[in-house]
């Protein structure tokens, strides 16, 4: 049976966020499991890769960046 606890220095990062704030048309979250390097903070570690994401997909649905 696998044990129930929090393992020790390993962690998970998570961020979280809406596109475009002004009229939302996308939630996004992003989840990085045992990130590496040394960072492990959401913002540092999965909000580049959120940004990477909507930066994407906001022009592929037609919507305008805010201003």
């Amino acid at each position: 049976m696998r044990p129930r606890s929090y393992a020790a220095n390993k962690y998970r990062a998570s961020f979280v966020g809406i596109a475009p704030m002004s009229d939302p048309r996308l939630i996004v979250a992003v989840m990085i499991d045992e990130p590496s390097g040394g960072a492990y903070y959401g913002g540092t570690v999965a909000g580049p890769v959120f940004s990477g994401v909507v930066g994407g997909a906001l022009p592929l649905l037609g919507v305008p960046p805010d201003a």
